[in-house]
């Protein structure tokens, strides 16, 4: 994904590149990608790795450890709801691309900001 839009007005560290692998351990999963938005520098990229379990029904993990899948359903959100998010507060250019057991969110460089 990539970031347009002016300038924050808030922030003292901007970031050229964040990466999460963590959502799943954040309740308020909005107000992370709204925060590292607000870090990101023109050009910036965020990228992100999860697992899927909307996808991975029959992993092996789950087999074993059936409670977790119920879990997993609630604390790693469909990649399309994320996206969706990402792309509310002003993040362009977002991709997914799923291998097997999880999903990558990334993008090329964000376009330059007007002054």
């Amino acid at each position: 994904m990539q970031r347009t839009g002016n300038k924050p007005k808030w922030a003292a560290v901007r970031e050229d590149y964040s990466k999460a692998s963590l959502m799943h351990h954040l309740q308020d999963k909005p107000g992370m990608l709204r925060s590292v938005f607000q870090v990101l520098r023109p050009g910036g990229r965020l990228a992100i790795y999860g697992l899927c379990p909307q996808e991975s029904a029959d992993w092996l993990y789950y087999e074993y450890f059936p409670q977790a899948y119920a879990i997993d359903l609630t604390d790693f959100w469909p990649v399309e709801s994320i996206m969706s998010i990402m792309e509310a507060i002003g993040l362009v250019a977002v991709t997914a691309e799923r291998s097997l057991g999880g999903t990558s969110m990334t993008s090329g460089p964000s376009l330059p900001r007007s002054t």
